[in-house]
């Protein structure tokens, strides 16, 4: 009598996990498609760390996991990251090449443009005979 008890409860065990929805059936190649298309749209901003862009992206895919029946990490499926962040201060940085003829002063964001990974309050690289900072172009009709 245990065993046919048992083995009904078992069975019927089986036949409703059998009849759930279950979540990876509802991941498709044509859904993940359409998240990507998605993701990768010009209004994401390129979703770059800070910009209005990933957070829509951020809010788009926790509303994805919540669909699919994904199980949050706590009581959201956003969790917080704190970031180090950079600005320039134009106004009080400056590029100038002295040579034989004179000092010539460039012009930020025409002749160059200010950008660091340094995670530093202050960079300072004052009076340094020369700093190579890398060519940043892109010209393949000049072979760059």
């Amino acid at each position: 009598m245990q065993k046919t008890k048992l083995c009904a409860v078992v069975f019927t065990a089986i036949i409703c996990a059998s009849c759930t929805d279950k979540p990876l059936d509802r991941i498709t190649a044509e859904g993940i498609l359409a998240d990507v298309e998605i993701l990768s749209a010009d209004d994401m901003e390129g979703r770059a760390a800070g910009t209005p862009g990933i957070a829509r992206a951020a809010a788009y895919i926790a509303d994805r996991f919540e669909q699919i029946g994904l199980e949050t990490f706590g009581d959201s499926y956003l969790l917080p990251v704190e970031l180090v962040g950079m600005t320039k201060n134009v106004e009080k940085s400056s590029v100038s090449i002295t040579g034989p003829a004179g000092a010539l002063t460039l012009e930020e964001g025409v002749n160059f443009t200010f950008w660091s990974t340094a995670e530093k309050a202050i960079v300072d690289i004052a009076d340094a005979p020369i700093v190579f900072v890398g060519y940043g172009v892109q010209a393949p009709e000049y072979d760059w």
